[in-house]
Formats: C-alpha cells, structure tokens, sequence
C-alpha cells in the first residue's frame, strides 16, 4: 500500500483521491511515519481492494502456500505425496 505523509497529502489531496478512485488501491497517510488514516474508494468492504489481487499478492500467497507445505511435509511426510484427484473422484463415483 502507498503511504503518504500528512503534509503530502494535504497538498496533493485531489490527485491521490483521483488515484485510489482510478486504481482501487487504498493509500495509508502517515504522521512521523506512522500510519494514522487510509484513503479508501467508496463501498469498498475489503480494504479498499475491491476483489482484486495484484501480482504482488498472489507470489505472497504462492511463497506462504509453500512454506506452509514444506512445514507439513515435516511433520506430517504422507501428506507430501502428490494427490491424484482422478483416483479420489472415481473411487467416489
């Protein structure tokens, strides 16, 4: 997330309110570095995201998913075998 200062944004108020309303992304401002308000678009329930993912989030997501992976193989090795859904489905059905 973009972060401003007060002062920054005081001057620039319109220019960030025509970005976070063009890009969806939400912009913290900041006072001594710490984040004390967030500009978000209107009806924006998630943080100002609106659903959408950027490329960023989804190689966090990627690296947490296997980290998350390599822990479990550690303590638990049969689940590092990979899953054949197939054979799931048709003992299933």
């Amino acid at each position: 997330m973009k972060e401003v200062g007060v002062l920054e944004a005081k001057t620039n108020l319109s220019a960030l309110l025509a970005e976070v309303e063009s890009t969806g992304e939400p912009v913290a401002i900041t006072r001594h570095g710490k984040r004390i308000a967030r500009l978000t678009p209107e009806g924006a329930s998630d943080g100002g995201r609106r659903g959408r993912k950027s490329p960023e989030d989804w190689r966090r997501f990627a690296e947490e998913l296997r980290a998350w992976r390599e822990g479990m193989a550690t303590t638990h090795p049969g689940l590092a075998q990979p899953l054949d859904l197939r054979a799931e489905r048709d003992e299933i059905e």
